[in-house]
């Protein structure tokens, strides 16, 4: 994860975004689930690519649920941009202070924009986010204390 992917974002970022947000729910405690899963193999040629967020989908059918996936698409200066569920974004935004962009998917990039037809093909409520990694958790850690509180 200290490679360059194929969009030439470095992955570092991302993943040390991952594991504080890890880290700093497990100190918030919520009342709630929240599962944290990491997608492998998202740039393999094989079978179409997007395997991790294919067998995602697969397991979230398996298992009945249909939540909210929310991905960290890339880590990069500027506005937090959100490509899907907006809607469900933007109350946290506003409270965290964090100013959001919302794209459609030509503007999103050809990863993100794949990857959220790939959850939004299976009836499932995917956002996408990309910005800087301070803003992007800040937004999320609000957006799940206020999801506990709902």
């Amino acid at each position: 994860y200290d490679s360059v992917s194929p969009g030439g974002t470095a992955e570092g970022e991302s993943i040390g975004l991952f594991l504080e947000l890890a880290r700093a729910l497990r100190a918030a405690e919520p009342r709630h689930t929240v599962e944290l899963v990491a997608l492998g193999a998202e740039h393999a040629r094989l079978g179409g690519g997007f395997l991790g967020s294919r067998r995602l989908v697969r397991l979230l059918q398996e298992a009945g649920a249909n939540p909210l996936v929310v991905t960290i698409e890339s880590t990069r200066p500027g506005r937090v941009a959100v490509i899907g569920a907006v809607d469900e974004l933007a109350a946290a935004a506003r409270a965290a202070g964090v100013r959001t962009v919302a794209v459609g998917e030509s503007e999103a990039g050809e990863t993100a924009s794949e990857r959220h037809r790939i959850f939004a093909l299976e009836g499932l409520q995917h956002a996408g986010l990309s910005g800087p990694p301070e803003d992007l958790g800040t937004l999320l850690l609000e957006f799940l204390s206020a999801r506990q509180r709902s």
